[in-house]
């Protein structure tokens, strides 16, 4: 099951994912991408770390993917209220 709450967290909030391209980095990292209103929002994953980087524009936050079950279950985003809204 791997990238599994990252995968269920980014189709309860929307995301969609970035396939990667022939860049052997990018194959070990997943990436969701997410538009709001003027705002980008990202999340990134290198396969086999445990912890998940989100980004809003230019700010940063990381959290352990464990952390998204919760956000899951609570139906609450774990970084900005913003990933709530749908485009």
């Amino acid at each position: 099951m791997k990238n599994k709450y990252l995968e269920d967290y980014a189709t309860t909030f929307g995301y969609k994912r970035i396939n990667p391209d022939s860049d052997t980095h990018m194959k070990r990292t997943s990436i969701y991408f997410k538009k709001v209103n003027n705002d980008c929002m990202v999340i990134e994953k290198i396969d086999g770390d445990k912890y998940v980087n989100f980004y809003l524009n230019n700010k940063h936050k990381t959290f352990k993917e464990s952390d998204l079950l919760l956000a899951i279950m609570e139906n609450s985003p774990v970084a900005w209220e913003k990933e709530s809204e749908r485009r």
